[in-house]
């Protein structure tokens, strides 16, 4: 296992290791995955402040 952030910033050094390793993996599935969920994890804080917002104004 690695940390998906030396994924994001040096993936030729990823390539590397598993190459060595004689192993693959789908880094662009991995990486097109990660920053899907960097859209949902924004998304969800965006709701999140406007769902607080909306329940400050309801409380006056």
């Amino acid at each position: 296992m690695f940390d998906i952030e030396i994924l994001r910033t040096n993936r030729a050094a990823v390539e590397e290791m598993l190459k060595k390793r004689s192993t693959e993996a789908p880094l662009d599935r991995i990486l097109d995955l990660d920053r899907r969920r960097i859209e949902l994890v924004r998304t969800v804080n965006v709701l999140r402040e406007e769902r607080n917002r909306l329940s400050e104004e309801i409380k006056g």
